[in-house]
């Protein structure tokens, strides 16, 4: 089965993985995405026994469909060898650590985009602006070291960058909201 991508912002036609990764971004700004995420045909224990690159593989191979074995094993060894061995594992540790930390809170964090949202269900609601509504409450609520102010306009950004043309005005509404209603 082929994956076809398509624009955050819902705008435009449909585009193959090579063609989305030529483009950049959508013509419309948005970015590219799956309209499906396909099932991987390995089992967690499977995968753990892997190396990075065979896991990278077993997932990109599901995800850029119009790219043969060798090209896609050709790009995870490419981009291994040039990765900074320094950076990677501190990016990732930060991703994981940050990832993990929103997952913790995930109850009270929907709870508060419920609450503040009014008119609005999650499930109406961009993939984009959701997980930045996500990073910014758990920032402005959890994390001390980020000032509410900064959690809120780096979600904003994230959201007027990647999400629909009015999604930083709406994370920026709810957003708000969450800092009248549980800040002090």
């Amino acid at each position: 089965m082929e994956i076809m991508y398509s624009s955050t912002r819902g705008q435009g036609g449909k585009v193959t993985a090579s063609q989305a990764i030529l483009k950049g971004l959508a013509e419309d700004g948005g970015l590219f995405v799956p309209d499906s995420i396909p099932a991987l045909d390995k089992s967690l224990k499977e995968l753990s026994d892997m190396t990075y690159q065979q896991v990278a593989y077993e997932v990109m191979r599901l995800l850029l469909t119009d790219f043969t074995k060798e090209e896609l094993e050709e790009q995870i060894e490419n981009y291994i060898e040039s990765a900074e061995e320094e950076y990677l594992p501190e990016a990732l540790d930060y991703i994981v650590s940050k990832f993990r930390s929103v997952a913790d809170k995930i109850t009270e964090i929907d709870a508060a985009i419920d609450k503040c949202a009014v008119g609005w269900t999650r499930s109406r609601m961009g993939k984009c602006e959701l997980a930045s509504l996500r990073l910014g409450i758990y920032e402005m609520l959890y994390d001390d070291d980020i000032p509410v102010s900064v959690a809120r306009d780096e979600a904003v950004e994230i959201a007027k960058t990647y999400g629909d043309a009015t999604g930083g005005a709406f994370v920026n509404a709810i957003l708000t909201k969450v800092k009248e209603q549980y800040i002090k």
